[in-house]
């Protein structure tokens, strides 16, 4: 996957954040509930190994997807992106998403930006 969302380097905003960090973790725990919710009608209950496989490893897919975006938008803020596992954390991912949603950024400081400006 060569996507730049999925890539850990650089930073994004908060209106990027939104779209991808903060949407397509929702839209993918809806896919859990859903799978869920298929799987009990299937009569496959939480005590079986399928159930409980499927349960984890969508749940690992959601942290995965919103780790890049997470690291980014730390790094936005002027934090350590390694703050980012929060988002493997039950409950205190909620409140970091929430922190990295509204949290404003830092402005760029012009002594670090290069210019691509030819002279």
């Amino acid at each position: 996957m060569n996507s730049p969302y999925f890539n850990l380097s650089g930073k994004i905003n908060r209106k990027s954040y939104v779209l991808f960090g903060a949407i397509v973790p929702i839209v993918f725990s809806t896919i859990l509930f859903i799978t869920l919710i298929a799987m009990y009608d299937m009569g496959l209950v939480l005590g079986d190994i399928a159930g409980e496989v499927a349960v984890y490893l969508i749940y690992a897919l959601t942290g995965l997807v919103a780790l890049a975006p997470a690291v980014k938008r730390l790094r936005d803020i002027g934090l350590n992106g390694w703050l980012a596992v929060s988002v493997f954390i039950p409950y205190l991912s909620i409140i970091a998403m929430v922190l990295l949603v509204f949290w404003p950024g830092r402005p760029e400081d012009s002594s670090t930006t290069t210019s691509t400006a030819k002279l």
